[in-house]
């Protein structure tokens, strides 16, 4: 697709909704989700495409009870960024456990304290 590929009459570009690219599918994936979805999204919003992205994701539940919410990132993929980061900043925010929250901000679920990144 090239950076002009804007349909005609339109004046904007098209929206493109990336799917969460979990990876839960086999025995031994069971529980780990993949960046893929998330990397996709970054690289059609930045330049020069700077495409609208919505990201969606596929668990049915209506609060993930059964996912955590956000961005984590593993060992694999910690290390490539420990290894070309040029910024020096910090790379991540630690976290001690994982809580759930309900829709109106209350905390509804907290795992026992772990010591992980």
């Amino acid at each position: 697709m090239s950076s002009d590929s804007v349909p005609a009459g339109t004046t904007t570009r098209p929206d493109i909704i990336v799917v969460g690219a979990s990876r839960q599918d086999t025995e031994q994936h069971l529980g780990r989700d993949s960046l893929g979805g998330v990397c996709t999204a970054l690289a059609l919003k930045a330049p020069p495409y700077k495409h609208r992205i919505p990201i969606l994701e596929r668990n049915p539940s209506p609060l993930l009870h059964s996912q955590g919410a956000g961005i984590v990132a593993g060992g694999d993929t910690l290390s490539v960024f420990k290894r070309d980061d040029r910024c020096g900043r910090q790379l991540a925010v630690s976290s001690s456990r994982r809580q759930y929250i309900s829709k109106a901000g209350d905390v509804v679920h907290t795992d026992k304290p772990w010591c992980r990144t």
